[in-house]
């Protein structure tokens, strides 16, 4: 089981990081530049940077009650989301105007695949949708954004952001609890003991993960450098030297 200590820290960085994210006052003011002016690129970018945050503080938190629980599947299903969203957020952050256009184009794919596969489909539930004029004009908009766009995989980001060390050995092995795997089902090697040596060190990545990623929303939304958040990390690095 996670040490008693840990968990708490664990918590109260989550708990100071929530309270680091901007108020509701802050949000609306960033929404409202945006309907005044639409290509608003630093109000974009802040509220994308806010919603990759939000996700990471739910998913860290999520992962931390399920772990403590010992459901390993599920810690490290959490996890792989985790450092998608953590790897994203460092990479698209890297050259937004560019990377933001890219990843909407990305999403536009996928919205694509989905109104093709229901167009397509043989069930009555789609009718009005596929009779509703505005369907194919959205395909032909779509296609014409799409055109000549080439995606980005999690490994091209890892490496663009020098997070490559990352991809094949922790990535990789979350993918394996990720998606179904009989060879990891089946194989008895694996106890509780086993699962917390594999979990320990991902869990001083995401505590890193989380300072870097309260910095680089402090620095873009109120242009500061978050310093108590230092001694707390070094806390946790501490007690898990000390474990």
């Amino acid at each position: 089981m996670m040490n008693d200590k840990i968990a708490l820290k664990l918590n109260e960085l989550l708990l100071y990081c929530r309270n680091v994210m901007p108020s509701d006052a802050d949000v609306k003011v960033c929404k409202d530049s945006l309907d005044m002016q639409t290509n608003n690129s630093n109000s974009i970018q802040k509220l994308t940077c806010l919603y990759f945050y939000k996700v990471l503080m739910e998913l860290s938190g999520s992962f931390v009650c399920v772990y403590e629980k010992e459901e390993f599947f599920s810690s490290a299903t959490l996890l792989r989301s985790f450092f998608e969203y953590y790897i994203e957020l460092k990479w698209i952050n890297k050259d937004f105007d560019n990377r933001f256009e890219l990843r909407d184009k990305d999403a536009t794919k996928q919205k694509s695949k989905m109104i093709n596969s229901a167009k397509q489909s043989k069930s009555h539930s789609f009718d009005n949708f596929k009779e509703d004029p505005r369907t194919e004009e959205s395909i032909k908009r779509n296609k014409e954004y799409l055109k000549d766009h080439n995606g980005v995989s999690i490994e091209e980001m890892c490496k663009d952001i020098g997070f490559s060390e990352f991809y094949t050995p922790y990535y990789r092995q979350l993918s394996e609890f990720a998606h179904v795997n009989l060879r990891r089902l089946s194989n008895n090697k694996f106890n509780g003991e086993d699962y917390y040596q594999i979990f320990d060190k991902y869990i001083l990545m995401v505590v890193k993960a989380i300072k870097c990623s309260t910095s680089m929303l402090a620095k873009i939304w109120f242009n500061r450098e978050i310093l108590v958040i230092d001694s707390l990390i070094s806390e946790i690095e501490n007690l898990f030297e000390n474990k």
